[in-house]
């Protein structure tokens, strides 16, 4: 619980709430020793708790934005450029060459991958989970070439 409570901002009353949760017990202003729900009821508990598990839903989505240790040992950066995501290399032979653009959100990509040996150009997919990405590019389904990256 303690992890979750770094992570928000919340306004005074939420915070009350929060350390109330954390520490599991409150004193009354007649100094009698209380517990979570007597003193904010059954249903502020509850619902202080969907909204913190609403909350948190975002921070544990796999992104694809960040840097990334290629299968060949380059690191190529991924960034936000327009409505798309942009992959450039930052080391290596081709440092600074854009090699593709990306569409999607929540760990699943699709868009174009470019090889920077030849400027060939292939439709990709990626998918992320945790700190692992699985970059497939294809001439022409079945004809794909799968690579794992890793976040560095």
């Amino acid at each position: 619980m303690h992890g979750f409570v770094d992570c928000l901002t919340l306004g005074k009353n939420e915070g009350t709430l929060i350390s109330l949760i954390h520490n599991k017990t409150h004193y009354n202003s007649e100094g009698n020793l209380m517990t979570l729900f007597k003193h904010v009821g059954l249903g502020a508990g509850l619902v202080l708790g969907a909204t913190m598990s609403v909350m948190t839903i975002p921070a544990f989505a796999d992104t694809i934005e960040g840097d990334w240790k290629t299968q060949s040992g380059e690191t190529a950066g991924i960034a936000k450029c327009g409505g798309s995501y942009c992959i450039k290399l930052k080391t290596g032979k081709y440092t600074g060459k854009s090699i593709g653009r990306m569409k999607g959100s929540n760990g699943s990509y699709k868009g174009s991958i470019t090889d920077p040996a030849d400027d060939k150009e292939y439709s990709g997919t990626i998918k992320i989970s945790g700190s692992s990405m699985k970059m497939k590019g294809c001439v022409i389904w079945p004809l794909c070439k799968t690579q794992t990256w890793q976040r560095r």
